[in-house]
C-alpha cells in the first residue's frame, strides 16, 4: 500500500494489515492510502470530524508520523509551519571527537546550521581527555551549532531523584567553567512521563529535544501527567523519510528535529556530508529564527539569545582558533618528572666506563710490551 499528501509519497510495508476508513460524510480528509494493484483504490489515511479523529494506523518515523501529526494539530487547533532542525545525536565524550569536528566544520562552510545532542561526565573532569571533548564543542559554538545536553542512563544504581540531582548540577557547571553552554536537554520521550525524572532533570530547562524511546521505558516513578515547556523539538532519524519522493518540499507541522547520528569512520563521514550536500531543506536557522533558551539551577543561569550565550547574566565569548583545538587534541608522549636526571646520569656512567676502558686497555698494552722484553732478554 503507497500512502500520499499531496506531492509527498512514500511506501509502505506490504505485510501489514490495516482496517481501512471507507467514507465518513462531513470528515476532513489527512492522507490517503493508495493500493498498489491494478485497479487503485484510495481511502483516507486520517479523518477529523468535529472534535473527533481517527487514524488507521499508527506508526513512529516517516511520512506516517508527519501526517499524524498534522492530524493531532488540527485536531487541537496547533497546527503550525516549521523548518526542521538538522541534528547530530549520539555524542558522547568517549566518541571519535575528529568526526564530529569535521562535520561541524563541513556543515559551517556550507552554511547549514545545526545542533548537537551530547553526553557529558560527572567525574574526571579534570583530565586532559575531559578538556578535548570540551574544546570541540566549544568549536561547535564558535561554528554556530547549539547543543542539546543528553540525560545520563537511568539503571537501578543511579535512579534516584537526589542523584539525578546532583549530576545535572555537575555537568551544567563543569561544561560552563569550560566556556560550554547548552541551550536545552535532550531525552527519551518516556521522561517527560516519569515524575522523577521530569522533576530532577526536565524541569531545568525551558526547551527540550525529544528523542526516539530506545526499547522499553526504565521508569524509575511513572507519571502519565507530561509538562510542557517553552518549546519541545520533536526528533525523529532523517533516514526514516529518505524514501519520500519529494523529501525537500515537506512540510512540518511541530517544531521537529531531523537526526543523524555521528559517523563512526571517514568513510560514513563522506556519505553523510554528500547526503547533506544533496538535500535543499531550508533548517531551522537558531540566529535567524531567534532563538532565546534558558536552563536554570539554584546555583547557575545559562541563556541563550539569538546567537549569544550568558552565564548568570553575563555575556561569554566561546570562540576558539583552531590551532588552539589541535593543541589540545594533541596528547604528545608521556614523561616522567625524572626523565631528564636519569637519561644524564646514563650519559655520565656511559663516558666514564669509556673512559675506564680505554686506561685499562693502555694498561694491558704497556704491560704487554715490558712482558716480551724481559723475554728477549733472557733469551
Amino acid at each position: 500500500m503507497m500512502m500520499n499528501n499531496y506531492d509527498d509519497e512514500q511506501l509502505l510495508p506490504f505485510s501489514n494489515t490495516t482496517t481501512i476508513i471507507k467514507k465518513v460524510d462531513g470528515a476532513e480528509q489527512i492522507g490517503t492510502l493508495v493500493t498498489q494493484q491494478s485497479d487503485q483504490k484510495n481511502y483516507p489515511f486520517g479523518i477529523i470530524k468535529g472534535n473527533v479523529g481517527y487514524l488507521t494506523s499508527f506508526h513512529t518515523k516517516g511520512l506516517s508520523l508527519m501526517l499524524e501529526v498534522q492530524l493531532l494539530g488540527k485536531l487541537f487547533h496547533r497546527l503550525g509551519l516549521y523548518r526542521p532542525l538538522l541534528t547530530f545525536i549520539n555524542v558522547t565524550p568517549y566518541s571519535d571527537l575528529r568526526l564530529i569536528d569535521e562535520l561541524s566544520l563541513y556543515c559551517y562552510k556550507m552554511g547549514i546550521p545545526f545542533a548537537i545532542s551530547t553526553t557529558s561526565v560527572s567525574q574526571n573532569t579534570d583530565l586532559q581527555a575531559f578538556s578535548r571533548f570540551t574544546a570541540t564543542l566549544r568549536n561547535i559554538e564558535s561554528r554556530g551549532g547549539i547543543i542539546f545536553l543528553k540525560s545520563p542512563e537511568i539503571g537501578s544504581a543511579n535512579n534516584s531523584g537526589t542523584l539525578l540531582n546532583q549530576q545535572f548540577s555537575t555537568f551544567i557547571v563543569t561544561l560552563a567553567q569550560h566556556q560550554v553552554f547548552p541551550v536545552g536537554l535532550s531525552a527519551e520521550g518516556f521522561w517527560n512521563q516519569d515524575q522523577v525524572l521530569q522533576r530532577n532533570y526536565l524541569q531545568y530547562a525551558d526547551h527540550w529535544l525529544m528523542l526516539p524511546d530506545q526499547g522499553a521505558p526504565d521508569f524509575v516513578k511513572q507519571d502519565k501527567n507530561a509538562q510542557t515547556a517553552k518549546e519541545s523539538f520533536f526528533a525523529m532519524p532523517l533516514s526514516s523519510i529518505k524514501k519520500t519522493n519529494n523529501i525537500n518540499g515537506m512540510d512540518f507541522a511541530i517544531p521537529t528535529a531531523l537526526t543523524i547520528s555521528l559517523p563512526n569512520s571517514n568513510r560514513h563521514l563522506k556519505i553523510v556530508e554528500k547526503e547533506l550536500k544533496l538535500m535543499k531543506f531550508d533548517w531551522y536557522d537558531p540566529v535567524d529564527d531567534n532563538l532565546a533558551t534558558e536552563i536554570k539551577t539554584p546555583s547557575s543561569l545559562l541563556n541563550y539569545k539569538h546567537g549569544d550565550y550568558y552565564a548568570n547574566g553575563k555575556q561569554e565569548e566561546v570562540q576558539i582558533s583552531n590551532s588552539l583545538l589541535n593543541r589540545q587534541f594533541k596528547d604528545g608522549e608521556p614523561k616522567a618528572a625524572l626523565t631528564g636526571y636519569f637519561k644524564f646520569q646514563g650519559h655520565v656512567f656511559m663516558t666514564f666506563f669509556i673512559i675506564v676502558t680505554i686506561i685499562l686497555g693502555i694498561f694491558i698494552y704497556l704491560g704487554q710490551k715490558v712482558y716480551w722484553n724481559r723475554m728477549r732478554r733472557k733469551k
